[in-house]
């Protein structure tokens, strides 16, 4: 049974993310470079009761309206982050270091509702990902359906989360670990969509901004 959720995983048609997500990706790694200069990226950061509401309900019942609607909380709490750091973000040494943290960077994906809650993969991976095989929240970058879905059908999907060169091993560690299908590198799930993730963290750390208003503001 393992072996088929696996095989499902690595090849259920996932494609492309369409050009505003990509702008969209484009600014939450910039936002999520500038956190992790400042050692930002802890739980305590999106500290929130709509994010249980959120995540139970996503773990429940997997849709990607409930993920989309998850991570449009996740961004407004980034958002916020960012504007309390009150620093200047714009000085050679945090350009260098978002440079650093994005040109080499990787990306994991994780499907809601696959999780065993067996624990491996926060084992192995020395508690990257928790005990519902998950990235941590604020890690969390885009939405990509599968291309092989009907559209009357829900679309089958995963999350994909920003991973630092520091963390890869220990991310790679827990994949591997994952008995379940629950996670699995963007490059296994699809390569067009890694070299779309690869092109947006390069403009990211270039500090190139999007072409649009690719991140409006929300009220919550």
């Amino acid at each position: 049974m393992v072996n088929l959720l696996e095989r499902r995983v690595a090849g259920g048609g996932f494609a492309r993310f369409d050009p505003l997500e990509c702008e969209r990706i484009e600014v939450r790694l910039s936002l999520l470079a500038d956190l992790a200069r400042h050692d930002r990226l802890g739980p305590e950061v999106l500290e929130s009761a709509l994010l249980a509401l959120e995540i139970e309900e996503l773990d429940s019942a997997p849709t990607r309206v409930a993920a989309l609607a998850l991570l449009e909380t996740i961004d407004t709490l980034r958002r916020e982050a960012v504007a309390a750091l009150s620093v200047d973000l714009s000085g050679p040494s945090d350009l260098a270091h978002r440079a650093a943290l994005l040109e080499d960077a990787d990306f994991v994906c994780h499907r809601p509702g696959r999780s065993l809650n067996t624990g491996e993969a926060e084992i192995a991976s020395r508690g990257y990902f928790d005990a519902e095989d998950r990235p941590p929240l604020a890690c969390w970058i885009g939405v990509l359906a599968s291309s092989a879905t009907s559209a009357a059908e829900e679309a089958d999907f995963v999350i994909v989360a920003w991973t630092s060169p520091r963390d890869r091993e220990r991310v790679r560690a827990g994949r591997q670990a994952c008995p379940n299908g629950a996670l699995v590198l963007i490059a296994e799930l699809s390569p067009p969509a890694a070299e779309q993730l690869r092109a947006c963290a390069a403009a990211a750390a270039a500090g190139k901004p999007p072409a649009s208003d690719a991140y409006p503001s929300r009220d919550r």
